[in-house]
C-alpha cells in the first residue's frame, strides 16, 4: 500500500493535469500495489475524474480516493459530496484533526450513517 504525496497534495492547483494523469499511468502499471490519494482540494476532483475516465475508461481499481475534513463546516462537507460524485471504486474520508463532533459531520454529509456510530 502506497500513500501518495504524504507531505503534499497531488491535486494542488499548481500541478498540471498531465502530471496527475502520469501518476495514474504509474498506478495502472502496477495493479499489485494499492495507492491511497488524500486531498483537501476537492474542487479539482470533477476534472480529475473526467480526465481519468477519458484516459482509462474507469478509475484503476487499485486507487483509493480520499478527502480530508476537519470540521462540520459546509465547505468541508462539500469535499465529501465532491468525492461521492467521482467514479473512484474505493472512496474514503480522513477526519483529521477532528475539532468538532464527527457524528454531527456525518449526519450532515451522510444522513442515517451517524446513527451507526452510537
Amino acid at each position: 500500500m502506497v500513500f501518495v504525496n504524504v507531505f503534499s497534495d497531488l491535486y494542488h492547483d499548481s500541478i498540471l493535469m498531465d502530471v496527475i494523469l502520469e501518476h495514474f499511468r504509474v498506478f495502472s502499471a502496477v495493479p499489485y500495489c494499492t495507492f491511497q490519494i488524500l486531498s483537501k482540494r476537492a474542487h479539482r476532483l470533477a476534472k480529475v475524474d473526467k480526465a481519468v475516465r477519458a484516459e482509462f475508461g474507469v478509475w484503476p481499481a487499485n486507487v483509493w480516493q480520499g478527502v480530508s475534513v476537519c470540521t462540520a463546516a459546509k465547505v468541508e462537507m462539500q469535499r465529501i459530496e465532491a468525492l461521492g460524485q467521482t467514479q473512484a471504486m474505493i472512496k474514503w474520508i480522513s477526519f483529521e484533526p477532528w475539532i468538532s463532533d464527527p457524528a454531527q459531520a456525518l449526519s450532515v454529509a451522510c444522513p442515517g450513517l451517524a446513527d451507526t456510530l452510537k
